[in-house]
C-alpha cells in the first residue's frame, strides 16, 4: 500500500513525463510493488453469458432489425452528413468515407456503432434470436467480419488506427470506442483471436501512454480522461491474467505492463480535466477550462459544459478516482455529490440532467442530446458495479425504460436529437421576432447570426438551437446520436447481474434488475433464471440452480416502501440476502411501487420557481401523450432503399396545456390499452400496458402556451396555480400513460389545490 501511495504520490507532482521518469529513477528506478487497481464491488460476467428474454429481446431483435443493424450495409440513408455511409462507407473498413470533410475524417462514428452492435449481436447468438433478424442482415457475420478487417488491416505500428488518423496529434474519442468494441468482441471468440485482440490493444494503450501529456490531453479527451481509465481496467482485470505472462502477446510482461498503465492512467486523471474542482466549484482554474459547474443553462457552448463529455467523464469520474486511489469512501462521497448538483441545478424528470448539447438548466421544454442519454446510462452502470451503490440502478433503470426508449420511434427506425420532458411538437420551429410577430425567426448558420456568435469553442449551437433546428424524428440530424444510440440496451442487459466476489465464502450473485434475463454465473456455478415482465409488471420470479453453496443477492430500488420476498416485507434501497446452497431455489419478489407525485421540477433558482409536478410508478414516468400528427417531411434514395428511414414531423391537434388538481384523487388502472402486447413494450400507437388517471383543467392559453410563438412548448408557469388560471371552473379526467411510450408529451405540469 505504501509503495502505491508514492506511486501515485509520483503521479500527482509530475508536470511531465520528464519529471516522472527522474522522480521514478529518485525512488530506485525500478518498482518493488506492482501497483494494482482497487476492486469492484462486483464483477461483470462474460458477454453472451447474460440472455435477455421477453419483451426485452424483442427489444433488441427490433433495434437490430431497424435503424441500427441498417446502417451497415445501407448507403445515402440520411441527410446533409451522409450519416448511414459514416459506418458502411467507413475508412475504418478501408472506404472512402461519408458525408463532407469534417464529418469523413472523423475516426469516431464507425467505433460507437460498433460499441452497441457488437454486444447486441453476441447476445442475440447467445439467445438463439439471429434467426428473428430480417433475411438480409446477418448482423451477427457483419459485425465478425468487419472486426476482423480492423483487426487484420488497421493494427500498424502498434496503434489502432485508420489511414488518415494521426494519433501522435492528439488522444481521440475514435480510438477508445474501437478498443472498446475489440474488447467486447473478444469475448464471444476463440482463444487466438482473443490473444491476438489482447496484443493489438495493449500495444495501443502503450502508444497512448507515450504520448500523454499537455499538448494532447485537451479539448475532448481532457473531458473523457476516465474513458481511458476504463480500458486500462478492462486490461488489468481481463486480459493480462489471460495473457499476460505470454511474452508474444505481452512482450512488457505482466508486472511492468500493469505498472506502466495504471501509473498512466493516474496521469491522464492529473492532465485531464479536473471534475472534482469542476463540481465542488474550487475554480475556474485551466484544468477545469475556466469553467464551473453552472447554476442553469449555459449561454455559450463549449465541451466543458457539453452533455456528452459530463456523461462520458465526470459521471465516471467518481469510481474510475476509487480505482486509482482505492478510496471508496471518497469515490461514494464525491458520486453523491455530482449527482446533487445535477439533480439541483439540471435535473430533468426523464434524464439524468438536463444537455441540448450544453447545460440547460432544468426547465422541461429544453432537452437532453441522445448521445447524452446512453453515455449517461453507461456510466452509472460502470459506477454500480465499482462503488455498490444501489441507488445508482434506481437511475439506470428511470433513463433505460424512459428516455431511452423515448429517443427513438417505436419501430426504432428514427430518433430525435435532443428528447424534452415537454414537447408537443418534433420538427423545425422557431420563434417569432419581437418587431414583427407575424416574421418567423430563419435557421442560424452564418457568422452574421447572433445565435451563431454564440456558439463558442468549436463552433457548437447555440441556446435553444438544437431544439429549433433538429427536433424532428428521423436520420439525418448528426453521426454521433445515429450511431451512438445502439449501445443503450445491450449495455444495459449486460448489467442486470453480476457476482459479487468480496464475500468472506463463496461468490455471490447479484440481481440489478428485475428485467427478464437467463444468466450462466460461472464463478457461482449457477444459472439465475428471472421471469418478469418488469417494469410492466411488479414483480418477479427468480429460480437459481446452483452447484455449489452460494447466496443471491436481490436490489429492492428506494421507490419500493412496501417490497417483499417470498411474502416477507424487506427494506427499500438496498441489497438483500438469501442463502443458495446446492440444488434449486425459487423467490417471488414483489415490489409493490404506488403512484406518487413528485413536485418540484422545473426551475428552481431566482424569482419565478416552478415547482411542477410530474408522476411516476416504480421506475416509470407517466406522461400525457396527445394523439399524433406525422408526416413525412423528407425521404431518401437509399440503396438498398429502406422507406422506414425517413424524418418525420409530429405534432397534434389536441389541448396539451393542463394542470393538474392534485386535491383530487389519483387511480392507476392495470389494464391495457388499445391492444398492447410485451412483445412491442415501447407502442408509441396509444397503446399501453397500464395508465393513470389524473384530474385536471385546461389552462388559459395566456398562463401557458407556445414559446415566443414557435409550436415549442413553454416552460410551465409556477405552482400552485389559482383555478382562475383555468378555461373552465371544473375539472375532467386526464389519462396518462408511460413515457417511453411516447414521442411527444407533457410529462411536467403546472398544477392547482
Amino acid at each position: 500500500p505504501h509503495t502505491k501511495q508514492l506511486l501515485l504520490f509520483i503521479v500527482a507532482k509530475a508536470d511531465n513525463m520528464k519529471t516522472l521518469l527522474t522522480l521514478m529513477i529518485c525512488v530506485g528506478g525500478t518498482v518493488a510493488t506492482v501497483p494494482t487497481l482497487a476492486p469492484r464491488t462486483f464483477e461483470p460476467i462474460p458477454l453472451g453469458s447474460i440472455v435477455p428474454k421477453g419483451w426485452l429481446l424483442d427489444q433488441l431483435v427490433r433495434q437490430s432489425s431497424s435503424l441500427s443493424g441498417y446502417l451497415s450495409t445501407t448507403e445515402g440513408l440520411g441527410g446533409y452528413h451522409g450519416d448511414s455511409d459514416v459506418v458502411n462507407k467507413t475508412r475504418w473498413l478501408g472506404g472512402p468515407s461519408g458525408g463532407p470533410w469534417y464529418i469523413g475524417d472523423n475516426d469516431q462514428w464507425f467505433p460507437y456503432w460498433a460499441n452497441g452492435n457488437v454486444p447486441a449481436a453476441l447476445q442475440l447468438r447467445a439467445a438463439k434470436a439471429l434467426r428473428l433478424l430480417p433475411e438480409d442482415l446477418p448482423l451477427a457475420d457483419i459485425v465478425d467480419r468487419y472486426m476482423h478487417y480492423v483487426l487484420d488491416q488497421d493494427v500498424k505500428d502498434g496503434w489502432i488506427q485508420h489511414d488518415k488518423w494521426a494519433p501522435t496529434a492528439s488522444l481521440d474519442e475514435g480510438g477508445y470506442e474501437m478498443v472498446q468494441s475489440l474488447m467486447q468482441w473478444s469475448e464471444g471468440q476463440n482463444k487466438s483471436t482473443r490473444a491476438k485482440v489482447t496484443k493489438a490493444v495493449i500495444s495501443h494503450l502503450l502508444n497512448e501512454c507515450s504520448v500523454i501529456n499537455n499538448n494532447t490531453i485537451v479539448s475532448w479527451t481532457a473531458t473523457r480522461w476516465p474513458t481511458f481509465v476504463t480500458l486500462v481496467e478492462y486490461t488489468v482485470d481481463r486480459l493480462l491474467p489471460e495473457f499476460g505472462n505470454n511474452s508474444e502477446i505481452v512482450p512488457l510482461g505482466y508486472e511492468q505492463t500493469q505498472t506502466k498503465l495504471i501509473m498512466y492512467a493516474g496521469l491522464m486523471g492529473k492532465l485531464g480535466m479536473d471534475w472534482n474542482a469542476y463540481y465542488n466549484r474550487l475554480g475556474p482554474t485551466d484544468r477545469t477550462g475556466n469553467k464551473t459547474f453552472p447554476n442553469g443553462s449555459v449561454p455559450v457552448w463549449n465541451v466543458y459544459d457539453h452533455g456528452v463529455n459530463n456523461a462520458e467523464g465526470a459521471v465516471r469520474w467518481p469510481a474510475a478516482l476509487y480505482r486509482l486511489n482505492g478510496s471508496k469512501t471518497e469515490g461514494m462521497s464525491q458520486m453523491r455529490h455530482l449527482l446533487y448538483m445535477l439533480d439541483k441545478y439540471q435535473g430533468q424528470i426523464q434524464s439524468l440532467f438536463c444537455a441540448d448539447e450544453v447545460f440547460c438548466g432544468r426547465d422541461p421544454n429544453r432537452g437532453t442530446e441522445t448521445c447524452t442519454e446512453v453515455e449517461s446510462l453507461f456510466s452509472l452502470e460502470l459506477a454500480f458495479a465499482t462503488l455498490g451503490m444501489p441507488e445508482l440502478m434506481d437511475r439506470v433503470e428511470r433513463l433505460a425504460f424512459n428516455a431511452l426508449p423515448a429517443a427513438l420511434t417505436g419501430d426504432m427506425w428514427s430518433h430525435v436529437y435532443v428528447q424534452q420532458a415537454n414537447s408537443v411538437f418534433a420538427g423545425i420551429s422557431h420563434p417569432k421576432e419581437a418587431k414583427n410577430p407575424t416574421k418567423t425567426k430563419k435557421a442560424c448558420h452564418n457568422s452574421t447570426c447572433s445565435a451563431y456568435k454564440m456558439r463558442g469553442d468549436g463552433g457548437g449551437p447555440g441556446p435553444y438551437e438544437e431544439i429549433e433546428n433538429a427536433n424532428y424524428y428521423g436520420t439525418s440530424h448528426f453521426p454521433c446520436c445515429i450511431t451512438n444510440f445502439p449501445q443503450g440496451w445491450p449495455k444495459f442487459i449486460q448489467n442486470t447481474v453480476f457476482v459479487d466476489m468480496q464475500t468472506k465464502d463463496e461468490p455471490s450473485i447479484v440481481i440489478a434488475s428485475l428485467v427478464p434475463v437467463r444468466a450462466h454465473v460461472t464463478a457461482a456455478q449457477a444459472i439465475v433464471d428471472i421471469e418478469s415482465q418488469y417494469p410492466f409488471g411488479d414483480g418477479a420470479n427468480i429460480s437459481v440452480t446452483t452447484n455449489t453453496t452460494t447466496t443471491l443477492q436481490v436490489r429492492i430500488p428506494i421507490w419500493a416502501t412496501t417490497a417483499t420476498i417470498d411474502g416477507e416485507r424487506v427494506n427499500n434501497g438496498t441489497f438483500v440476502t438469501l442463502p443458495c446452497p446446492v440444488g434449486n431455489h425459487r423467490f417471488v419478489v414483489n415490489l409493490n411501487p404506488t403512484v406518487r407525485l413528485e413536485f418540484g421540477w422545473g426551475e428552481n433558482f431566482g424569482t419565478n420557481v416552478t415547482n411542477a409536478v410530474g408522476v411516476t410508478r416504480g421506475p416509470l414516468v407517466f406522461a400525457l401523450h396527445p394523439l399524433e400528427n406525422r408526416t413525412v417531411v423528407r425521404k431518401y434514395n437509399s440503396t438498398p432503399a429502406r422507406p422506414k428511414g425517413s424524418d418525420y414531423q409530429i405534432s397534434t391537434n389536441e389541448t396539451w396545456n393542463y394542470a393538474i388538481d392534485v386535491s383530487q384523487p389519483i387511480k392507476f388502472s392495470n389494464m391495457a390499452i388499445n391492444g398492447w402486447l410485451p412483445s412491442f413494450a415501447f407502442d408509441d400507437s396509444n397503446a399501453s400496458p397500464f395508465s393513470i388517471t389524473v384530474m385536471a383543467c385546461a389552462l388559459q392559453d395566456s398562463v401557458w402556451g407556445y414559446w415566443k410563438g414557435s409550436n415549442i412548448t413553454d416552460a410551465p408557469p409556477p405552482s400552485p396555480l389559482p383555478r382562475e388560471a383555468c378555461k373552465e371552473t371544473g375539472t375532467k379526467p386526464l389519462v396518462l400513460t408511460p413515457f417511453g411510450g411516447t414521442n411527444i408529451r407533457i410529462s411536467v405540469f403546472p398544477w392547482i389545490n
